[in-house]
């Protein structure tokens, strides 16, 4: 009885450690998606403005070519 509890107790384990792993995955995609955001608001926000947008922005812009840029030149 004690072997079937120890096992029973490793594989919740496992199964429990594998659903940390996947959630911890999406939580990083989710942080990614926020960030890619948060970088398009502000692009968006100094073209609209007319300003110029800063190399820093602009070499992110270039690392993220997964993303539509709108930009009112």
């Amino acid at each position: 009885m004690n072997k079937e509890l120890q096992d029973t107790l490793k594989n919740i384990m496992k199964s429990t450690s594998k659903e940390i792993t996947e959630l911890e995955n999406e939580i990083e995609k989710l942080e990614e998606e926020i960030e890619d955001r948060h970088l398009q608001v502000e692009i968006l926000r100094l073209s609209a403005e007319g300003k110029d947008i800063p190399d820093n922005l602009c070499c992110k812009m270039k690392k993220k070519p997964h993303l539509h840029w709108e930009l009112k030149l």
